[in-house]
C-alpha cells in the first residue's frame, strides 16, 4: 500500500513554507492535514482530516468553513496518482459517513486509486445546514405493461420546506433551490404550498401501451446509499392534490421524431437500476379537508 492520499497535494494545496535564512522546510503534504480515522468517523483503516476554505470563494475573505474529508488509500503498491472524488447527492447529503459503503462498493477502484469523500459546504460536518424538517417527498416514476409488470424508471426528492427556487439554474426540466437559511420555512398546518420536485437524470422511451404511475412518498431505503432517516411523526400526514385547483403535474421531455428505439418492451430486469415487481393496485384517497 502507498502513502494514501499521496495524489492529492494538487487538490489539498497547502502551499511553501519558508525557513529561516539557513534553508526551506519540507514541502507540506496533504497527507499533513489527515489523522487515522476514529471509529465514530469512519473505516479505522481510512484517514480523517479537515481543508479550511473560505465561505465566498469569490473574495477570498471573512468567514471560513472546515470540510470534513476521508480518503480511503488505495491498496496496491502501483496506485494511479488521479484520486477518485464522491460528493454525496441530494441537499444537505455529506458523503463522509458513506466512507463504510463507498469502500464495499467500489473495492475494484480501491485497489488502484485513492478514493475521497468531501463533506461538501453546507452538509455532513462541513458546517452543515440543518432546517427542520416537515416533509421530504419522494417522487418515482413507474412504468407498467399489459404482463402486469411495474418497472421503476427514474426518482427524485425534495424537502419542501426548501422551497424557494434559484432562477439561475432553474427551467422548464430543470429545477433548483436556494438552500439558504433564510429561504428555509416550515410548513403549516392545513396550508397548501406548490414546490417542484426535481427528478433525477435519465433517458428512457416509453412506448405505445405502456401506462405511467407517479408515486408519492416519504424516502426509504430503496436507493443504493440512502444515509438519512426519513422524519417520521406518529399520526402525521400530509394531502398531495391531483385534480382542480391543486393539481399535480408530471412535465417530461419529449424526443423529435425519427429517434430510432425498438419496438417490444426489454426484457424485464434487464435495465441496468431499474428493478421491476408485480403491480400492486393503488387507489387515490379523497383528502378529508
Amino acid at each position: 500500500m502507498r502513502h494514501p492520499a499521496a495524489g492529492l497535494a494538487s487538490a489539498l494545496a497547502l502551499g511553501v513554507v519558508a525557513g529561516a535564512a539557513c534553508g526551506l522546510r519540507p514541502e507540506p503534504q496533504a497527507i499533513d492535514r489527515l489523522k487515522p480515522c476514529a471509529s465514530d468517523e469512519g473505516p479505522t483503516d481510512a484517514y480523517c482530516g479537515t481543508l479550511t476554505v473560505f465561505e465566498n470563494r469569490e473574495t477570498r475573505q471573512g468567514r471560513t468553513i472546515d470540510l470534513k474529508i476521508v480518503v480511503l488509500p488505495a491498496l496496491g503498491n502501483d496506485a494511479a496518482p488521479d484520486p477518485l472524488f464522491f460528493l454525496a447527492g441530494g441537499p444537505g447529503q455529506g458523503a463522509a459517513k458513506m466512507a463504510r459503503q463507498v469502500r464495499d462498493l467500489f473495492g475494484r477502484i480501491q485497489a488502484r486509486r485513492d478514493i475521497v469523500l468531501v463533506d461538501q459546504r453546507g452538509t455532513g460536518e462541513s458546517n452543515g445546514l440543518e432546517c427542520r424538517s416537515d416533509d421530504d417527498s419522494l417522487a418515482s416514476i413507474n412504468e407498467s405493461d399489459e404482463a402486469g409488470l411495474e418497472q421503476r424508471v427514474q426518482c427524485g426528492w425534495h424537502r419542501a420546506t426548501h422551497r424557494k427556487e434559484d432562477p439561475t439554474r432553474s427551467g422548464p426540466y430543470r429545477v433548483d433551490y436556494t438552500f439558504t437559511p433564510e429561504d428555509c420555512h416550515p410548513l403549516e398546518v392545513g396550508e397548501w404550498i406548490h414546490f417542484r420536485v426535481p427528478i433525477y437524470p435519465v433517458t428512457h422511451v416509453f412506448r405505445a401501451g405502456s401506462r405511467l404511475r407517479l408515486a408519492i412518498s416519504t424516502p426509504g431505503r430503496d436507493h443504493p446509499f440512502w444515509c438519512f432517516d426519513a422524519p417520521v411523526t406518529e399520526g402525521a400526514s400530509h394531502d398531495v392534490g391531483y385534480g382542480g385547483v391543486h393539481a399535480s403535474s408530471l412535465v417530461l421531455a419529449v424526443w423529435p421524431d425519427g429517434v430510432d428505439h425498438p419496438d417490444d418492451l426489454p426484457p424485464a430486469g434487464s435495465l441496468r437500476g431499474m428493478p421491476v415487481r408485480p403491480i400492486e393496485p393503488v387507489r387515490n384517497t379523497a383528502s378529508a379537508r
